[in-house]
């Protein structure tokens, strides 16, 4: 296995390392040869079961474990008596390591110790459409509970229904469930509640008085630089330099700037160059801070507001979380979070405090941990790696991800998680090291530049929380293939602020979707391409 200069240093740095494997950048195979050297390391080698190697999908876990067991096969008939019957050995292990989903591990911790969580021992995992039956009946025998009830908690909960969903029930159970499936993505869950609860105990609205202050810096910081570039602008000459500089005024003053925004907008007649200038959000913003900075405190109103109906929703959720639960005991059933979440319990107890013994035990059986994609790890799952690792001389995590193809947020992934590893980690004396894959052996050079060049403008910190900065600029690598002749980029606009042609309409004469249009035109291009006997390279 041939490997370049930065995958060379992911193979053998020691320590905890992170590894910022951009798109194509052969991370699989790095990954791999990771392994391969844990298991070949001259001084201290260790067997494939004492390599907990944790994937994100079970084709990939797949991959991983054929691509270990080809490199086994390959380095031991090539190696001396000694080591290729230790290779032997360790070919042999490979279908007993672990090598999986951190979904798959947890199943097998928690089996391991299910009397240790008071598991039946048959216990199964459920199938996402029993998840969402058991769900549904658990929160229909809380719910006509408390809507046929004449208790305080009863009609706190008949009152949310009124006040907050405008007595659509539906909408509260909504929000019941969101509540409950975030919980289970954190360490902590009823940590969690307990900390949300003694939030809205508190008299005054302390923490949305500091997302108003930052609001009002990012305000500030935003639209200052936005005014500060269109010199023409008369809103930009009047307001420019004020909004710039409001960032360090006292809220009093920001909030006469503010409101004197607002009626230089409400005075300015309809079609005026004022309200045409493309600063529509601009006046929306100001007009939203402005109307929480006026007179009467409107903060502290909206806050004993809705205080009471948040601790009323917190409580449902409790009491869902444990409703649900019973039901799933008495069937002996699990869902995917109670694997995580009774792993973490078996690896931290019940608090999430010290690791336990059982986690020591853990421990000591894997002397490396190598995780993929770890851009899209969760709260509670990061806590279980964490308990499972080691730390000072004998740390051994092995992190690869790419924050700029982090596309889980939608189920809880946290990739700040990601980055917090990466700001920690490139600083000197840390307690792991950071090394950068950029080279890609996937694309031509000028799909590359293309991609650099795009998202160099599109992918910025202060928008999606990532930049993209040369550093993270993508190059190519030697690819075992010939160059494409022809252009490798092709640029096509549907633009959808016109009436719709004959051929956008289906069937029956009505007019399609956006989505559907666009896969038409995606599809249309590639039977032009077919038809056409354009030339792909195959790799076998």
């Amino acid at each position: 296995m041939i490997l370049t200069g930065s995958q060379t240093r992911a193979v053998t740095t020691g320590g905890n390392l992170l590894v910022l494997a951009g798109a194509g950048s052969g991370k699989t195979s790095t990954l791999v040869a990771r392994c391969l050297s844990c298991i070949l390391d001259p001084v201290a080698p260790v067997g494939v079961d004492e390599l907990l190697v944790v994937t994100f999908a079970d084709a990939a876990a797949a991959e991983v474990r054929q691509r270990l067991r080809d490199a086994l096969a390959q380095t031991r008939n090539t190696a001396a008596r000694p080591v290729a019957d230790r290779l032997e050995r360790q070919h042999a292990l490979i279908e007993s390591a672990h090598i999986s989903t951190l979904h798959s591990f947890c199943l097998h911790v928690v089996r391991q110790h299910f009397h240790d969580l008071g598991l039946d021992p048959s216990v199964a995992v459920m199938r996402e459409e029993q998840v969402e039956l058991m769900m549904e009946q658990s929160l229909d025998q809380i719910m006509e509970r408390h809507l046929g009830g004449a208790a305080e908690e009863d009609e706190q909960v008949q009152r949310a229904i009124t006040n907050c969903a405008d007595g659509n029930e539906e909408k509260i159970r909504a929000l019941v469930l969101k509540i409950h499936r975030f919980t289970q993505t954190l360490a902590n869950p009823r940590g969690w509640i307990d900390g949300q609860l003694a939030c809205v105990e508190e008299k005054t609205p302390a923490r949305w008085s500091e997302w108003l202050t930052e609001a009002l810096a990012e305000w500030s910081h935003e639209w200052g630089a936005v005014l500060s570039g269109m010199p023409e602008s008369a809103v930009a000459q009047r307001f420019g330099a004020r909004v710039s500089a409001a960032r360090g005024w006292p809220r009093h003053d920001v909030a006469g700037l503010l409101r004197e925004i607002v009626q230089a907008n409400q005075r300015a007649p309809r079609g005026s160059n004022a309200k045409k200038s493309g600063l529509k959000d601009f006046f929306a913003e100001s007009a939203f801070l402005q109307s929480l900075l006026a007179e009467g405190d409107p903060l502290a109103e909206d806050w004993q507001w809705v205080r009471g109906h948040i601790e009323t929703l917190l409580r449902l959720a409790m009491e869902f979380s444990t409703c649900y639960s019973a039901s799933k005991r008495e069937h002996a059933a699990l869902d995917f979070h109670d694997l995580e979440q009774g792993a973490l319990e078996l690896l931290l107890g019940k608090e999430r405090g010290e690791p336990t013994a059982i986690a020591a035990e853990w421990r000591h059986r894997f002397k490396y941990i190598l995780v993929d994609e770890y851009q899209d790890i969760t709260a509670a799952q990061d806590a279980i790696l964490r308990a499972l690792a080691r730390d000072g001389a004998e740390a051994n995590r092995f992190l690869v991800g790419d924050v700029k193809q982090s596309i889980y947020q939608f189920r809880s992934a946290n990739p700040a998680i990601f980055q917090a590893y990466k700001a920690k980690w490139e600083k000197p004396g840390a307690a792991g090291r950071v090394v950068n894959l950029s080279e890609n052996f996937r694309s031509a050079a000028p799909i590359l530049e293309f991609v650099n060049a795009v998202f160099g403008v599109l992918m910025r910190k202060d928008i999606g929380g990532v930049e993209y900065d040369a550093a993270a600029h993508l190059v190519r690598g030697e690819l075992e293939r010939p160059h494409p002749s022809g252009p490798c980029v092709e640029v096509r606009l549907r633009l959808n602020d016109r009436s719709p042609a004959p051929d956008e309409q289906d069937e029956a004469g009505e007019n399609a979707t956006d989505v559907e249009l666009e896969a038409r035109l995606v599809a249309s291009r590639l039977r032009e391409l077919r038809d056409g006997g354009h030339r792909r390279w195959d790799s076998e």
